[in-house]
């Protein structure tokens, strides 16, 4: 039988965990405009969180009430990870762990996947 290949323009990152060691294959297309436009959201609404969590902190006088609410956060983001890329996805990424800086880490490490296609996009839709 025949085949034929489509290219949808997939990439696929091993992901590492602090050792060096493989956690999984992180899979994600920057192709795709519908999920470029979930990601450039939630980048906003990201940063935003962060602003609100910050204020929350210095509200918050003790030290459970900052765990339960950095806790939230990190669900939060978790959630929304797995709804942008498919259930399972923060798992491959992050493991157990709960830090606000893991997701620094992720964002950073897609952007320049999802900028290098926008100006490619840009640049062909403006011949």
């Amino acid at each position: 039988m025949e085949s034929l290949q489509i290219k949808v323009g997939q990439i696929s990152l091993s992901i590492l965990d602090d050792s060096g060691e493989p956690r999984g294959i992180f899979k994600f297309n920057p192709q795709d405009i519908k999920v470029a436009r979930k990601v450039s959201d939630l980048i906003i609404d990201f940063k935003t969180k962060q602003v609100e969590f910050e204020l929350k902190e210095k509200n918050c006088t003790d030290s459970d009430g900052k765990i339960r609410l950095l806790d939230e956060l990190v669900d939060y983001f978790k959630g929304n990870i797995d709804n942008v890329w498919g259930q399972g996805s923060s798992e491959t990424l992050f493991g157990n762990a709960s830090t606000l800086t893991m997701f620094d880490d992720f964002f950073s490490g897609i952007t320049k996947y999802y900028k290098k296609e926008s100006q490619k996009r840009t640049t062909k839709y403006k011949k």
